[in-house]
């Protein structure tokens, strides 16, 4: 909230200036944090018929090259921070 290139005056106190911010940046913000979490908590098993299943590589049809089978997953908790002992 002290960023001369968004404010003027930055350093002054002006509570009228909440109406300024975007809701969005919060969300944005909070992305990193929530992606960082769902990669160090949890590993991913994938899931499918049988236990050897693997992913399926395959691109569909059209430009975009989304897969041609959906990805499936099944979160599995690695490490629980709120039972870690600090």
């Amino acid at each position: 909230m002290r960023d001369p290139d968004s404010w003027d005056d930055p350093n002054e106190f002006r509570p009228e200036r909440k109406e300024r911010v975007s809701r969005n940046n919060i969300a944005f913000s909070m992305m990193n944090t929530a992606v960082a979490t769902l990669v160090q908590c949890l590993d991913w098993k994938v899931s499918g018929e049988g236990d050897g299943t693997k992913v399926d590589m395959q691109s569909g049809p059209g430009m975009s090259l989304h897969m041609s089978h959906p990805l499936i997953v099944c979160p599995v908790v690695h490490f629980n921070p709120f039972t870690a002992s600090m």
